[in-house]
């Protein structure tokens, strides 16, 4: 599938006056914008402008009584699962749409001088600037995607985003076939690069990879679902063909990368395989959610220590794990449960005890994937959405249904 030549993202913006209303952003010469509309930006192989939303009066926002795009509607008639709040206090928080028509947005990362937002795409890394309200491609280049998807319906890029140092940027692939898939990082600057050319795929700092059958059995390892950088290395879980669900180490010293490799056979170990996010607790223990299968309680939370030892093994009845991080305010953990097989897509906090994933579903939402918090508290979220049957760009491309949101309450 070749690269569309214009791919058009839409940026919302929450006013003052309309708290529950966004308002879309809209970049010339595109049309008058509508909910259905959405801002233009430039080609990604073109030098990148910002896109800034104009300002609309009262009387141009969309009816207050409309349900935002991104938060499914309920069924008052329903009553709540056992382990979920119920429908008023699920709406105390509402999130904010940012960004949408985004194919395939994964994985997150909050650069650590400027506080922009690094999203994991389908056609690489985009770089969403709070400030300004705008949106940029930084790396491009993942021309040959990967599928995912009972069907393989679902095409990927870059999977899973974090940074080494305060400017170098860790991705962790998704595109290429098992055994050949790499991490790579790149040097990201403090602003965006604006009129500069974009940094392709090929322009590495440094890699590591690939694992090979030899090394990793299957085919070796592939997909990348998640990226973590400890004091040790950088920690790479693979939810590819490897019948040992690898969680792979990449060792650093003074800043270089070493040689990749096996670290955690997650189903030898904690007898739940296919790793995705990982996060750090504060105890320095290892958590990652590990995807066991479709039913609920397949799935897992394990703890390891950094010597790769299991701690614990917690199950639930959630899963699908997409993303995973801890509140810099509250100490909390949250997941997302993405939801693809199940009705459960949601935002969770989570408790870990006795055994158990003692989970609060803090939102609904469509299919959500990464997580990732700004030192301040907000969070930022990604979700790969459902496509919507004959919604198309004004330039009669394909609207993809991927978003990038935010909740800024305090989690």
């Amino acid at each position: 599938m070749s690269r569309p030549p214009l791919l058009v993202l839409t940026l919302a913006l929450l006013w003052a006056f309309a708290p529950a209303v966004p308002a879309l952003g809209q970049d010339e010469p595109a049309a008058e914008p509508t909910p259905d509309t959405p801002a233009g930006s430039p080609e990604a192989d073109a030098p990148q402008q910002e896109v800034t939303p104009d300002e609309k009066t009262d009387d141009e926002q969309p009816p207050a009584e409309e349900p935002a795009a991104d938060k499914p509607a309920t069924d008052a008639s329903e009553k709540p699962a056992a382990d979920e709040p119920d429908a008023e206090a699920e709406s105390k928080i509402t999130p904010e749409l940012l960004v949408e028509n985004l194919e395939t947005p994964t994985g997150l990362a909050i650069a650590p001088q400027s506080g922009d937002v690094m999203i994991a795409t389908r056609w690489g890394v985009y770089r969403y600037v709070p400030q300004t309200h705008a949106i940029f491609i930084e790396v491009e280049g993942y021309d040959v995607p990967d599928t995912i998807g009972e069907d393989g319906e679902i095409e990927i890029g870059p999977l899973s985003l974090a940074f080494y140092g305060d400017s170098e940027l860790v991705v962790g692939g998704g595109s290429a076939p098992e055994g050949e898939e790499l991490v790579q990082t790149f040097e990201i600057g403090l602003e965006p690069r604006g009129d500069d050319a974009q940094i392709q795929d090929t322009d590495t700092v440094q890699t590591a990879g690939p694992v090979d059958a030899a090394t990793a059995g299957g085919e070796g390892a592939g997909n990348f679902t998640g990226v973590l950088v400890g004091e040790k290395g950088v920690y790479v879980s693979t939810s590819g063909t490897t019948p040992k669900g690898w969680i792979l180490k990449v060792p650093t010293e003074e800043g270089k990368f070493g040689e990749i490799e096996p670290f955690i056979a997650t189903s030898d170990v904690a007898k739940v395989g296919g790793p995705g996010p990982m996060a750090w607790d504060g105890d320095g223990n290892l958590v990652v959610g590990l995807w066991g299968g479709a039913m609920p309680g397949d799935d897992a939370i394990g703890v390891f220590n950094d010597a790769g030892e299991l701690r614990a093994v917690y199950k639930g009845d959630i899963g699908e794990f997409g993303g995973m991080a801890y509140s810099p305010k509250t100490n909390a953990l949250y997941v997302t449960d993405m939801g693809l097989s199940t009705d459960r897509g949601g935002l969770y906090k989570v408790t870990l005890a006795d055994e158990k994933i003692q989970a609060e579903k803090i939102l609904a939402l469509d299919k959500p994937a990464g997580l990732a918090f700004s030192n301040d508290g907000k969070l930022y979220l990604t979700t790969l959405g459902t496509p919507e049957e004959g919604k198309t760009t004004p330039d009669g491309e394909e609207f993809s249904p991927g978003a990038l949101h935010l909740i800024d309450a305090g989690l």
